[in-house]
């Protein structure tokens, strides 16, 4: 599969005049390299860094939770011989693929832009099958682990813009892992200041609020939960501690 994306991304270089593309996904709140086009594995390490700064995770985080094509001027003391970053998200996914370059027009535009709708990774596995007997043999010696496994799976599975996973404290929901949202990583929310999130304490069944509703007003948590256009929370198979919030933006 790596071999494929390889392939498209240099027809694609090639075709626009690209110094170089790598395909980039975002886990545990951080970037990972899984298919690169020119970029040496000497120079990957420093996109990387530079992929972690807060300001540019951020950046990207935006670019994918908006499904929206950006552009910025790379800094000299990066050295990835590029004077500009293009960002082509993948729809539905934590993915985008970054292009190193000049200024691209708009026939370059939409050759990645064609590249990063074809470039689709495989099928995910049912959620619950497959992540549920692992996460609860991880969950006593590694919770951020687990959590973070737990919030890749149902992302890959359901395909929002983002989400995060809270664990109930007390009287208040504590957010630990975030996909594509990574401000929102230690806020703490108190359940009872919110008519939704009481319901959801109450019932423990599954709650929807669409953006145009009354009821989105209640799950006003924050201003990343409202930059969506949905919410919900996790199925009812999933331990009681764990199926306190896992609020989406699709």
């Amino acid at each position: 599969m790596a071999d494929n994306f390889e392939y498209q991304l240099k027809e694609a270089c090639q075709l626009t005049g690209a110094v170089w593309a790598v395909l980039t996904e975002r886990e545990g709140g951080s970037w990972f390299i899984r298919a690169s086009y020119h970029l040496s594995k000497s120079k990957q390490p420093a996109l990387t860094k530079f992929l972690a700064q807060e300001s540019v995770d951020s950046w990207l985080a935006g670019a994918i939770q908006g499904n929206s094509t950006r552009s910025a001027s790379l800094p000299a003391e990066v050295k990835l011989d590029a004077s500009r970053l293009h960002v082509y998200p993948q729809a539905d996914t934590s993915r985008a693929i970054l292009v190193g370059g000049n200024q691209q027009d708009a026939g370059a535009q939409r050759i990645w832009k064609l590249v990063a709708s074809l470039m689709r990774p495989p099928e995910a596995p049912a959620l619950l099958e497959n992540v549920l007997p692992s996460l609860l043999s991880d969950l006593p010696y590694d919770m951020p682990g687990a959590l973070e496994k737990l919030l890749k799976k149902f992302v890959d599975s359901v395909g929002p813009q983002g989400a995060w996973l809270a664990i109930r404290r007390g009287d208040t929901l504590d957010i630990l892992v975030d996909a594509n949202d990574p401000r929102a990583v230690g806020i703490s929310i108190a359940i009872e200041s919110n008519r939704l999130l009481r319901r959801m304490n109450r019932t423990l069944t599954d709650i929807a609020a669409e953006k145009d509703q009354p009821e989105w007003e209640d799950g006003n948590l924050n201003s990343t939960l409202k930059s969506g256009n949905g919410c919900g929370n996790l199925p009812d198979k999933f331990p009681p501690r764990l199926r306190s919030s896992l609020p989406l933006m699709s």
